[in-house]
């Protein structure tokens, strides 16, 4: 199964299947649990996105809209992604419109009206179970699988552009994707690729050692110029801007290796966040994964999280 992550205020939203828990960043206790449909099941996984009050959480049939202050549903509307209940799907807001991509894929939904507004067809190279990342980038949604990187004009919803990638996963395998600067980070098992927003190629892979395994998921973020990879037992940081390999701190979520954990970033403290099955783990001090200071094996002299 899948569970995704996301931050509204000082609350940690983590979406599952069929449930949305509230955890109260601070105390790390369990503020409010709402039920939602989102037509994945036990074994299938879900995208999570916040756009202002509204929490948007989607399967790879439906997407649900819960009111963060009141914790109710206020909203549902039938999906097509082509992904079967066991795939997984992403999601991203801006503004008031909400993107989820699947398999096969991609919708557009105005999160103020609860409608579907546009749907395009994406070749991202996952199976029906597999598993799709997207990132927002201006009127650009970038939406990734196991062998392909899908660029859709979100003003025409059309595709502009598909990149073959390979980032060590299988079909069945999830990715995830994050927008730093002009570049797209898509992470998958062991390698993640950084491609040119602007002419859509691969500009560097970058090894990162295995993060799952081949045919399990990962989630990704960023703090600053630093890409945050998480996977079931591990967290690890890639420095996008000078293209290496940072560092590596072991977690325990309660994931099973094929199973996928949703992952957010909180920058003013320095913390990111890590839910799995049955675990929420927080990782503070994140910052020190930064490479401001190199030794001589190329080492990070600065951080405490190696």
């Amino acid at each position: 199964g899948g569970v995704a992550v996301a931050l509204h205020g000082d609350e940690i939203v983590v979406a599952g299947p069929s449930k949305i828990l509230f955890v109260d960043a601070r105390t790390r206790a369990v503020a409010a649990t709402v039920d939602v449909e989102t037509g994945a099941s036990f074994d299938g996984g879900v995208g999570l996105a916040v756009a202002g009050d509204v929490v948007v959480v989607a399967g790879p049939r439906r997407m649900s809209f819960v009111d963060a202050t009141t914790r109710t549903v206020v909203g549902e509307v039938g999906i097509d992604t082509g992904a079967h209940a066991d795939g997984s799907v992403g999601v991203a807001c801006a503004g008031d419109m909400a993107v989820v991509a699947g398999c096969r894929k991609l919708v557009v939904v105005d999160v103020a009206t609860r409608t579907v507004v546009g749907a395009i067809s994406v070749a991202t190279g996952a199976s029906f179970d597999g598993g799709v990342g997207v990132a927002i980038s201006d009127n650009l949604a970038i939406a990734a699988g196991y062998s392909k990187c899908c660029f859709v004009d979100l003003d025409a919803i059309s595709v502009i552009g598909a990149t073959a990638i390979d980032v060590g996963s299988s079909f069945d395998g999830g990715v995830a994707v994050a927008v730093s600067g002009n570049l797209a980070v898509v992470a998958g098992a062991s390698v993640i690729n950084l491609l040119d927003v602007a002419s859509h190629d691969v500009v560097a892979a970058l090894d990162i050692s295995p993060v799952a395994r081949y045919n399990g998921g990962v989630s990704v973020a960023m703090f600053r110029d630093v890409a945050v990879i998480a996977g079931a037992t591990c967290l690890t940081f890639v420095d996008v801007r000078r293209r290496r390999f940072v560092g590596r701190t072991r977690i325990t979520t309660g994931t099973s290796y094929v199973g996928c954990v949703g992952l957010a970033v909180h920058e003013r403290t320095s913390t990111a966040y890590v839910a799995g099955t049955t675990a929420l783990v927080a990782v503070q001090e994140i910052k020190n994964a930064c490479l401001w200071d190199y030794d001589d094996d190329g080492g990070c002299t600065a951080c405490s999280i190696m």
